[in-house]
């Protein structure tokens, strides 16, 4: 059985960034989704929110392609006006956050993906555990 994951911003850019820290976790990660062994999911700010960070050293016209190969392989979770509110009233410091980690919860997915884990460890619930790339590469 394939773990179902959300991808979270910083390991998009973790992925299409070799400079970053976390760069080979995340190419390793992406593999695995390629492979199938993962089935990987993001919100349409994750897409949106990686082209605004990552303009400056990948191309516009690049970019739309990269996004096009990766949405053969990964699928966007809607977001709600209730899926908002909800996280929101959770929410105990980034609101950005907050509302990626409820879009995966109502996914009903298996594990968080990020590489900041600090913040989103303030209001994980044990029912969608957040792992890093790595960790989560371990655990399969």
């Amino acid at each position: 059985m394939a773990y179902k994951v959300f991808l979270d911003i910083n390991i998009m850019a973790d992925f299409l960034d070799a400079d970053r820290k976390e760069h080979i976790a995340a190419v390793a990660l992406f593999s695995a989704i390629e492979k199938q062994k993962i089935k990987a999911y993001f919100s349409e700010s994750v897409v949106n929110t990686t082209g605004y960070i990552l303009r400056k050293i990948i191309e516009v016209d690049v970019f739309e392609e990269l996004m096009a190969d990766l949405l053969a392989i990964i699928k966007v979770l809607p977001c709600t006006n209730e899926t908002i509110k909800t996280a929101y009233s959770n929410a105990k410091n980034d609101l950005e956050d907050a509302v990626l980690y409820q879009i995966a919860l109502n996914g009903m997915l298996d594990y968080f993906i990020t590489s900041d884990n600090k913040d989103f460890q303030k209001i994980a619930d044990k029912s969608l555990p957040v792992f890093s790339a790595k960790k989560l590469l371990e655990l399969i």
